[in-house]
């Protein structure tokens, strides 16, 4: 999955692709589960942070040697959930 950091990887869009795979469910079920949000506006974060991962290249910042990916991907999605709270209470 880290293949997915290196934008001048040629095969980066396959990365990426596999990455949203194999993470979208468990994603949208983390937020439903940890945040009680409804299924759709879980779905409508979900699409949110793959897109933010994607475009703000999120993904430079993920390293085997600083702990494990899936703890990064939870505080990335943290990020992203609590910006939407205060958005929502603005």
């Amino acid at each position: 999955m880290l293949g997915a950091r290196d934008a001048a990887d040629p095969e980066r869009e396959a990365h990426l692709g596999r990455l949203a795979a194999a993470y979208w469910k468990p994603v949208h079920g983390y937020l439903v589960r940890r945040w009680s949000l409804r299924a759709e506006d879980a779905a409508d974060l979900t699409q949110e942070f793959f897109v933010r991962m994607l475009e703000e290249s999120a993904l430079r910042d993920a390293a085997p040697e600083r702990g494990r990916f899936r703890t990064f991907l939870k505080l990335k999605l943290h990020d992203l959930v609590v910006d939407d709270l205060r958005k929502r209470q603005a």
